[in-house]
């Protein structure tokens, strides 16, 4: 059980690339028991209520900040790939990044050996993390 999310600083756009691949049963799964409604992933396109609903559930389960100050994921788009689903979100007006913090508990309250990796690329220097339901945030100085 991993997700595994991406996360690049582009410091031409000041901005945060972040992304999440979450196998699409357990995403799935996690979408009806909060919503209590099934909804069946992996379209070419998912629609936008079904899109808005993976944009919410990623909002509640991941935290990020960028040198101590809460950083405003916005969502971008969905791609479905075969057995994952990528989820895609950037975040905007950040001139430099010296630390960055990461809380991410997706489907770690559904699943007990879920593993979230992130894979961070900033400034120039590649770094991995391995979260999981009882590390669910780790912060990171570049």
């Amino acid at each position: 059980y991993v997700s595994i999310c991406k996360i690049k600083f582009d410091p031409e756009t000041h901005s945060l690339a972040v992304s999440f691949r979450i196998f699409t049963n357990d995403l799935e799964d996690a979408l009806a028991a909060r919503s209590g409604e099934r909804r069946q992933l992996g379209e070419e396109k998912d629609d936008p209520a079904t899109a808005q609903q993976i944009a919410d559930y990623i909002g509640e389960k991941v935290a990020i900040k960028v040198n101590d100050r809460p950083v405003a994921l916005i969502f971008v788009q969905t791609r479905n790939d075969f057995d994952a689903v990528e989820c895609i979100f950037r975040a905007d007006s950040i001139d430099t990044v010296q630390k960055l913090f990461i809380h991410n508990e997706i489907l770690t309250d559904r699943i007990d050996a879920q593993t979230n990796i992130v894979r961070l690329n900033i400034n120039g220097a590649k770094k991995y993390l391995n979260l999981n339901k009882q590390l669910a945030d780790e912060t990171v100085a570049f």
